[in-house]
């Protein structure tokens, strides 16, 4: 014989509202739509409503072409504290015109894979180091405009310090970073794009200038800039730094009228950042969820097999209807006790 067709035996169990059967009932709907809501925030604690959440983003970074050199060592055959400043914005040269030095700067932003976003920056610069004169620190300031598109929305400008030092007189330095973001805050993704801070710049240049009745400063207070950038909620900063300062043992020595040169060659890469955000509602209810669905499961499956074992075998009084081929010959309904 070969099966052709074939239909369920359903059966169905009656009670009255005023029973014991109908009391476990209540009971067990009861059980299955609210312990999957304590088990499942049990197993995530206070994480169950997400308040946020990150992902993978590729930044838009330009360099908006600021830039602060400082060189620091010494002079007059090395009895003489020296500093040497620099920046791309005329205003702090005026300020610094004691210790202005102008090096060749030269910048380049590279698009590797062309989808229109650098990955990376090229800074090369050579200072004019005159005779007797030895360099033993270098710090530097870039400024970038820093966008973020994928998810949050975000505009403003950050900046990166790089710095080296040695006891030994260098001659170049090498240096090879990454531009990591870092935030104190989760980015809000409602609305449009976000500028913070764009009434805040982080050099000010309408308050820059000589000093009154003064020959001007020798460099710009870089502790209260950093600390300044450092309050804000959202930062960059150069972080794995690979540097390599190529010293030389003892300071040269020119001839008279002649110069040489330290060198500095700079790589800011921009890798993929993880950023952080507040979700929307309809997102922390498809977490939500997701997590409350996966215990209802649970729960459904093992107190269906609970009521399949009371019913059946009548530890409570229902009335059993039995429907498919063989009930309609049998009557509508009887009653068993257990």
């Amino acid at each position: 014989m070969v099966q052709v067709y074939n239909t369920p035996l359903r059966r169905r169990y009656y009670a009255n509202r005023c029973s014991a059967a109908y009391c476990f009932f209540l009971l067990i709907v009861t059980v299955v739509l609210l312990l999957p809501f304590f088990m499942a925030y049990s197993a995530s604690g206070a994480d169950f409503w997400v308040k946020h959440a990150t992902y993978l983003e590729e930044p838009t970074v330009k360099y908006n072409y600021k830039l602060v050199l400082i060189l620091e060592g010494t002079k007059a055959g090395g009895t003489l504290p020296q500093t040497l400043f620099f920046s791309t914005l005329a205003p702090l040269n005026s300020m610094c015109q004691e210790t202005l030095r102008v090096p060749v700067l030269r910048t380049q932003e590279v698009d590797g894979d062309m989808d229109g976003r650098a990955e990376r920056l090229d800074i090369s610069a050579q200072v004019p180091v005159e005779n007797g004169e030895a360099i033993y620190s270098a710090k530097m300031m870039v400024f970038f405009e820093y966008e973020l598109r994928d998810h949050a929305k975000l505009s403003m400008e950050t900046m990166g310090f790089m710095q080296a030092s040695s006891p030994l007189a260098g001659q170049s330095l090498f240096v090879d970073s990454d531009l990591e973001w870092h935030q104190t805050w989760p980015l809000s993704i409602k609305g449009g794009y976000s500028t913070p801070y764009g009434s805040e710049p982080l050099l000010d240049l309408n308050g820059v200038g000589p000093w009154d009745g003064g020959t001007g400063a020798k460099s710009i207070d870089i502790p209260t800039i950093l600390k300044r950038y450092r309050d804000r909620n959202y930062t960059t900063e150069l972080s794995s730094n690979s540097f390599v300062w190529e010293g030389m043992l003892p300071p040269p020595t020119l001839t008279n009228g002649d110069a040489g040169t330290f060198n500095i060659t700079a790589t800011v890469r921009y890798p993929q950042q993880v950023i952080t955000y507040q979700p929307s509602v309809s997102e922390v209810l498809f977490d939500a969820g997701i997590k409350y669905l996966f215990m209802f499961v649970v729960v459904y499956l093992t107190l269906d097999l609970v009521c399949a074992f009371v019913f059946h075998h009548q530890l409570v009084d229902t009335y059993v209807h039995t429907e498919g081929v063989v009930a309609a010959t049998s009557s509508r309904s009887k009653f068993k006790r257990f």
